[in-house]
Order: C-alpha cells, then structure tokens, then sequence
C-alpha cells in the first residue's frame, strides 16, 4: 500500500505484507527502493528460458558481445502467473525459482491460443529479475517493521479480507416441534420497547402535525383574502367555468388556481404561473397584466371590441432562442430583497403583449400556451380545458 504525499498524508508512506499462513507482519519500506534504477546485463534469453536445473541455472553466464540487460527499478510487479508459481514453489532461493517460473510461462504459452500474448516475451524481467538476485547484483530493499496503528490496522484488515478465510457460523437450528412465529421477546422488554416507540412516534406526529397546520392556515388565509377580494359574480362565472360536466358544478376553484392565489405578489404568482406553464411544454412568458386579471377574477371583457388581458393574443409562442433571463433575473431579486419596483420595469410590466400569430407553427404554439393557461385557472379536467386542446389537435 502507498499513501501520500498529499494534503492528508505529506510522507510517502509504503507499507507491504510478508508472511505466511496465520503470520502477516507489516513492514515499512523506504521510498529508495522504488526510485533506484538498475541496468544489470544479463545471460541470453534462450539460454535463460532453457535453464532446467539449479546446476545449468549455475553455469549461465553473461556474453561479453550484445548481452540483453535488466532496466527498471529494483522493484518488479509480478502478474498472477508468476505469482502463483511462486507461491507454490514453497521456497525463496532465487537459484531454484528460475526453472520454476520459466517452466509456468512455457506451460502458459503452450495452452493459450493463437495470436494471444505470449508469456516469455512479456514477462522476461521476472527470470532476468531472479538471475539478477541469486548473483547479489540487486540489493535488498530498505524495510523495517511497522507497528504504527496505522500500519496494524492496515495489515489485519488485508491479511483477515485476503489470507483468512471468512469465519461463518453455522445457522442455529430449531427444534422441529417449534414454530419461528411463535417466538418471542421478553415481555417486559418488548413492552417497554413499544412504549419507547410509541412515544416517539407521538412526538413527531404532534411536531410535523403543528409545522403542517401552520403552513397550511398561512396558505389558506392568504387564498381566502384573495379569493373573497374577487366579486362574486367573477367567482361564480369561474366556478362554473371549472364544470367538467354538464349535470353539476364544482364546490371550489381549481387546485392550481388555489395556488397562485396563494402567493403574496402578483410577480410571485407570475413565477408560478411560468413555472408551471414550462413544465406543461409551454413556451411563454405571461405578461404581469394577465396575472394580475387573473388574480382579480378579471376574466371577461368589458366590450368584444376591446382587446383584454385575459386573452389568447396576450399568451404568444417566445422562441427559446432569443429568450433573455436579465429582466427575469431582475424581477427575481427584487422579490427577494423586498424592494419596490423601478419605474423603467413597472412600465414595461404594465404593457400587453398581444400577437395574432402570422403562420401555423407559430399559431400551435400560442393555442398550446393558452390551452395551458386554461388549464391552471379552470382545471386540466374542465370541459373549456379539453375544448382548448382539441383545437391543437386539429391543427396536428
């Protein structure tokens, strides 16, 4: 393992695990022994690889023309081929793991199909790495023990997930003659547990119950000034607008209406409005006089010949594209910080925005946003709603 050099940890720290069995002991490992280069000429790889015994492993010697050579540094990572030949080998002598590991990446090679990497030409640091040992040319490297808690931790956890295998204890039987839904606890544990948890549930009920009724007459006495502020004339027309049948109408106002009137400010309830609007696929920015007609049951006009607020010319498709958030961004803070509005955004909120749509895409678009519109002051279900939507769909 390798920690550091880092905010956390600014020594290198190299830890590594030897042993064997049921002994793992952890030793630090100076940084030397990974940054120290080697460049050790070495015997010829045929002869290397053909070295059966510890006598021809004894008598390999190094050519004094074009000898390969060992280049890296004194530490060598072992895949699992070696690895495991080593392992099984049962011994340490550098001498006697030569024929050992070269016998392992023969095998390898003469199993493994053809076209894939072959062993012995990837993997010959390992056998140039042991020759290089056995005739002391590599040093050993700088370690010690390391009983820091750090260092303990880390080789218990590694030696118990790795080395040791898993301790399960067998499941506890039960007798035949007795049936599991049949067991139970300590009564007078079990009581007090259940008293414990009843109490608490009563708790929280009792605290979520007072934050709920809180917010909700908080909600509900500003959409009861709102709605009562509304002529009733104006409120009735509304109700019945809301009617999804012919036989019987509605006892209140739509849901999403009920929370626009909710709000405190007329551009509070424009935020919502658009809100909801874009997550029902409009494309529109409802200009702040339709809010406030709507916010006044202002819904019908004084005279067919004049333009109102509440109408489908005031709902026009906005190109995505050429939207700009600085206005919106603007508004957004004034809400926030409570301040009045300037007299530069008070009159551009004071216009209309009325359009009379100059081709089919943009004509789908404006009945969308105001079908959408419908929606949240009447109702999705309301018969003027659906009435909205079946334009859309003959213009499809």
């Amino acid at each position: 393992m390798i920690t550091g050099p880092n905010l956390l940890q600014p020594e290198s720290k190299i830890m590594a695990l030897m042993g064997g069995n049921a002994i793992a002991d952890c030793y630090r490992i100076h940084p030397s022994s990974f940054t120290n280069s080697v460049d050790i000429p070495c015997p010829k790889w045929s002869d290397l690889k053909a070295a059966a015994t510890l006598e021809e492993v004894a008598t390999l010697h190094v050519s004094e023309a074009n000898s390969p050579k060992l280049k890296g540094k004194k530490l060598l990572p072992i895949p699992p081929i070696a690895a495991i030949a080593i392992i099984t080998a049962g011994t340490s002598n550098a001498v006697a793991l030569i024929p050992i590991v070269s016998a392992a990446l023969q095998e390898y090679d003469r199993t493994s199909e053809a076209g894939a990497t072959k062993a012995c030409e990837h993997l010959r640091p390992i056998l140039q790495m042991l020759w290089a040992i056995s005739r002391g040319l590599i040093g050993a490297c700088t370690c010690a023990l390391d009983r820091s808690v750090e260092g303990k931790t880390w080789s218990m956890d590694c030696h118990r997930l790795c080395m040791i295998p898993p301790f399960i204890p067998a499941p506890e039987l039960l007798p035949a003659n007795v049936n599991p839904l049949q067991i139970q606890m300590n009564p007078e544990f079990e009581a007090t547990i259940d008293k414990v948890a009843t109490g608490y549930l009563a708790i929280t009920t009792m605290i979520d119950k007072d934050k709920l009724e809180k917010a909700n007459k908080e909600n509900d006495g500003q959409y009861q000034n709102k709605w009562k502020s509304i002529p009733e004339m104006m409120q009735q027309m509304i109700i019945k607008a809301s009617s999804v049948s012919d036989e019987a109408f509605p006892s209140h106002p739509a849901a999403t209406l009920i929370q626009i009137l909710q709000q405190n400010k007329a551009i509070s309830s424009r935020t919502v409005i658009n809100a909801m609007l874009r997550n029902m696929n409009c494309q529109v920015d409802v200009p702040l006089t339709m809010v406030t007609a709507i916010m006044q049951g202002n819904i019908m006009p004084p005279s067919l010949q004049v333009a109102h607020s509440f109408s489908c010319f005031n709902s026009p498709y906005i190109d995505t594209a050429n939207m700009s958030s600085k206005q919106q961004n603007k508004l957004d803070l004034l809400i926030l910080d409570g301040e009045g509005l300037d007299k530069e955004i008070a009159d551009r909120l004071a216009k209309d925005n009325f359009k009379i749509p100059s081709n089919s895409h943009q004509l789908r678009h404006q009945l969308n946003n105001w079908a959408g519109i419908l929606q949240l002051i009447f109702g999705a279900d309301a018969k003027i709603s659906l009435e909205a939507l079946k334009w859309i769909k003959h213009i499809d």
